[in-house]
């Protein structure tokens, strides 16, 4: 680091390594929470959705049940993924089967494919690279967790 005294070229200073860890981990916790928000946004669309396609709230809220029950299994699932496939890969993957996911429910005519396209496909398509970043990084596995659930 440079001199701090007045008249003196400071020259560059570097970050601490701590401080240049929690500016990683910000961003990496500000990413990993975007799958979370998209899953979440459904609730606006509620309305929207009830008057195009005639659906009752009480019906559609199964469509976003169903979405959490993928999204907390593909996220569960995800660790013993991380075994099998490199993590931008998997990250990839995730990315495709959420999309694929959304544009099967932006077509729905009826409940049975906004269940499909948004509860199944996208739920458990976007959790899967929920887990990465922190999984990869920064998660200490404790050696009581089963062995397939490590990295």
């Amino acid at each position: 680091m440079g001199s701090l005294t007045p008249g003196r070229s400071n020259g560059p200073v570097a970050l601490p390594a701590r401080a240049e860890r929690f500016w990683a981990a910000l961003l990496a916790a500000t990413l990993m929470n975007l799958p979370l928000g998209s899953v979440y946004s459904f609730s606006v669309l509620l309305r929207p959705i009830e008057q195009e396609l005639a659906i009752p709230r009480s019906a559609l809220s199964l469509v976003f049940g169903l979405a959490t029950v993928g999204f907390t299994t593909g996220s569960v699932g995800a660790a013993f993924l991380y075994r099998l496939a490199p993590a931008p890969i998997l990250v990839l993957a995730s990315a495709l089967v959420a999309a694929g996911g959304i544009a099967l429910a932006a077509t729905a005519s009826g409940l049975a494919q906004l269940l499909l396209g948004y509860g199944v496909v996208f739920g458990t398509g976007v959790s899967v690279s929920t887990p990465t970043v922190p999984h990869r990084a920064w998660i200490h596995v404790p050696s009581s967790i089963p062995s397939a659930c490590r990295r």
